[in-house]
């Protein structure tokens, strides 16, 4: 009997820490949720080409949501998926709900969540980045001429 104890407690251990384990990995994340929205001031026209080394790569524990923007009554609107924080979520930008498309420009997202990371070293950030343009073509054109534009 003595033996079967033996053999059991150490198989009981395995199986608590195994337990455990799987159940911290299933754990969800907890994001600081940050929402960005405007018209043409938060879309974003710095150029990355003018930024120096230290804002080029990614922006590390800061995830970002650039939705597909699309004028009213059009359907497709808000698809995006999340990404690290990196330049190229400014005008141009371009997103199928399944990948991003960076584009050669950058707005407010880029300092916010860069100096956030800074203030907050073990936090972990998102932001929701949403921008329509209240340029007047883009106001009075069909939406077919748009997509030229």
């Amino acid at each position: 009997m003595r033996s079967i104890k033996v053999l059991l407690f150490p198989a009981l251990v395995f199986l608590l820490v195994a337990g455990i384990q799987a159940a911290m990995a299933d754990a969800p994340t907890e994001y600081q949720l940050y929402f960005l929205g405007g018209q043409s001031n938060m879309e974003g026209f710095g150029t990355n080409s003018e930024l120096s080394g230290e804002w080029l790569g990614d922006v590390d524990r800061v995830m970002i949501f650039t939705g597909r923007m699309v004028s009213d009554n059009e359907s497709g609107g808000g698809v995006g998926t999340w990404d690290v924080l990196r330049p190229g979520h400014g005008t141009g930008f371009i997103t199928d709900g399944e990948g991003n498309t960076l584009s050669g420009r950058f707005g407010p997202e880029l300092s916010f969540g860069k100096q956030l990371a800074e203030l907050q070293p073990s936090a972990k950030i998102a932001i929701i980045n949403c921008s329509m343009t209240s340029f007047w073509p883009m106001m009075i054109l069909p939406s077919s001429a748009r997509t030229a534009l």
